[in-house]
């Protein structure tokens, strides 16, 4: 079936392996149809499909690890942005510069928060 995009795609009747009277294309559509292999090349595509699964779970635990490592990444950079504007408001505050109460609110936090932090 020619569908004008350069690929060419192929339907099989998988349910009439059955009646193929040919033992190579029958053992091909039990394949399809049923995931056995029965065949010297029904068994190696199935051995093929079982090594890109494999390569595929692979590949998806290696990005998921990937992400899992950016996202501490960019907790860790955020809280260590966080804790060093809370040191900055601190240090202005133990000067005498700034009142706990401003602080607090610039940091978006309570003035209870902050005192028990300081």
């Amino acid at each position: 079936m020619d569908l004008g995009d350069k690929t060419h795609h192929v339907v099989f009747n998988a349910e009439a392996y059955k009646g193929e009277k040919n033992p190579g294309i029958r053992a091909f559509l039990s394949f399809v149809r049923n995931n056995t292999a029965e065949s010297d090349l029904t068994k190696r595509i199935a051995n093929m499909v079982q090594a890109k699964r494999f390569e595929q779970t692979f590949v998806n635990e290696y990005l998921a690890w990937n992400l899992h490592d950016y996202d501490v990444r960019q907790r860790g950079i955020k809280e260590g942005i966080e804790e060093g504007k809370f040191s900055a408001y601190a240090e202005l505050v133990k000067s005498g510069l700034l009142s706990a109460k401003d602080a607090a609110e610039k940091l978006g936090m309570s003035e209870a928060d902050f005192q028990s932090r300081l």
